[in-house]
């Protein structure tokens, strides 16, 4: 995971567009607007209260955590398997061969567009897959998951597995 970061870094500051190239021009409160917007029913009298300055790093610790994670599943090919929601995210582009038992599991797959490195342009950019153009395999894992999770109980599908 090091050497792929590195390669990602080293990628985004060649084309001298880092920004532009992962996307994620986001903007998030300044610490007076996020205090207004979040206490704004409360009475305040010190704005540098240390509880508060916690609270706000929190926030920004949280948006730069997602912002992360993005880049870990769209630029690295990693996946977010999160236990809680029964949720995935990935930018896999065979999310029926590789999440196979998640699925029948009932996770929920969200895909995000992958994505490349084009070196002649040398920029990010997105790698559409048209949905018509899934393999036939994946086809037939799919209406397999279906049939399996319509036909069989949640508690006997381990049989199932792959």
């Amino acid at each position: 995971m090091e050497l792929d970061i590195y390669d990602f870094l080293i990628n985004c500051y060649s084309s001298e567009s880092f920004f532009d190239d992962i996307g994620n021009n986001r903007n998030y409160m300044c610490k007076e607007e996020f205090y207004i917007k979040e206490y704004k029913n409360k009475k305040i009298y010190n704005i540098n209260d240390w509880d508060l300055d916690i609270e706000y790093s929190l926030y920004k610790d949280g948006i730069l955590a997602d912002i992360l994670k993005e880049i870990m599943i769209q630029y690295l090919g990693y996946h977010s398997v999160e236990r809680v929601f029964k949720t995935i995210t990935t930018s896999e582009l065979h999310i029926y061969e590789t999440f196979y038992n998640y699925l029948l599991n009932d996770f929920t797959i969200f895909q995000m567009p992958k994505m490349i490195f084009d070196h002649k342009k040398g920029e990010y950019i997105k790698y559409n897959s048209n949905e018509f153009f899934l393999p036939d395999s994946e086809l037939r894992l799919r209406d397999e998951i279906q049939s399996i999770k319509r036909l069989v109980p949640i508690e006997k599908r381990i049989k199932y597995y792959r």
